[in-house]
């Protein structure tokens, strides 16, 4: 893949309203598993891979990437098994998530000073108790959490299949009943404004909203690219005056904005659009 390949697809993705990063910001990878439970014996961390990492995200300070296990924050969303990306740094605010040293154990728990000035090391889980940080204790801080990094779950064949048998028992819903017909009726289709008919009869069924020209053009073109007579909203926006204002079943040809064989031909696409959708 080539860089405007891939600028391509970062701008669909962008249009879909997804908002991607890019990662290409390499960020330290430990091998090290910090416990978010009880406080663990782990040995010291050993350096390994770089991940690759949105720059969108990153700070100015170092940032490392780090596995989480067990399950005393999960009600902060970090889980068991979850990777975290943490910022090295030895300042923190109420509520951060922060990774620990204590007495030659790791953890990671969020940070919380009291109305005394006492800090704690609070669990998001009310199964586990709080840490109260005391000066004869060997507390070293490594950073707080900036982000959860988190690989999707995979589900197993037999929830797929039941989805898919579900769908199946269901038939095909709205959006895949106009995409059929779309296809469909475009071999029909001899001219540009004649998709006009087709979104008549769509509206009319109301498998599609009145006045969205734009989102019209967009599904057709998507559906069928390659088209010789490719949708246009401009000119299908034209086209809605006299009587074609009106549902087809209401097209009169003497008030018009096309006569004759045109308007014959109008009308038969509107609806054979509308008897396919019914079916």
């Amino acid at each position: 893949m080539n860089e405007q390949e891939l600028n391509d697809i970062l701008g669909q993705l962008e249009k879909a309203g997804m908002k991607p990063m890019l990662c290409d910001c390499p960020v330290q990878h430990f091998d090290a598993e910090v416990h978010a439970g009880k406080p663990t014996e782990i040995g010291e961390p050993e350096k390994g891979d770089y991940m690759l990492l949105p720059r969108k995200l990153l700070g100015y300070r170092p940032v490392v990437v780090i596995h989480v296990v067990g399950d005393s924050m999960k009600e902060a969303d970090v889980n068991d098994g979850d990777q975290v990306s943490m910022e090295v740094c030895d300042s923190f605010n109420d509520g951060d998530i922060v990774v620990a040293y204590i007495d030659g154990k790791y953890t990671i728990k969020t940070y919380f000073v009291d109305e005394k000035g006492n800090p704690w090391l609070v669990p998001r889980n009310k199964a586990y108790r709080p840490i109260r940080l005391t000066e004869d204790m060997d507390i070293c801080f490594f950073g707080r959490v900036v982000n959860i990094i988190r690989a999707p779950q995979r589900a197993s064949y037999r929830e797929l299949s039941a989805c898919v048998k579900q769908a199946q028992a269901e038939g095909p819903s709205a959006e895949e009943r106009m995409a059929e017909v779309i296809t469909c009726v475009a071999e029909k289709v001899q001219s540009i404004r004649q998709w006009f008919a087709v979104y008549k009869g769509m509206v009319a069924v109301k498998a599609f909203a009145a006045g969205d020209y734009e989102e019209f053009a967009r599904m057709v073109n998507r559906l069928v690219p390659g088209h010789s007579h490719p949708a246009d909203a401009s000119q299908l926006r034209c086209m809605e005056k006299d009587s074609f204002r009106k549902a087809p079943v209401l097209w009169e040809k003497k008030n018009a904005p096309v006569s004759g064989k045109r308007f014959d031909d109008y009308l038969r696409l509107a609806r054979f659009t509308m008897e396919e959708m019914a079916k």
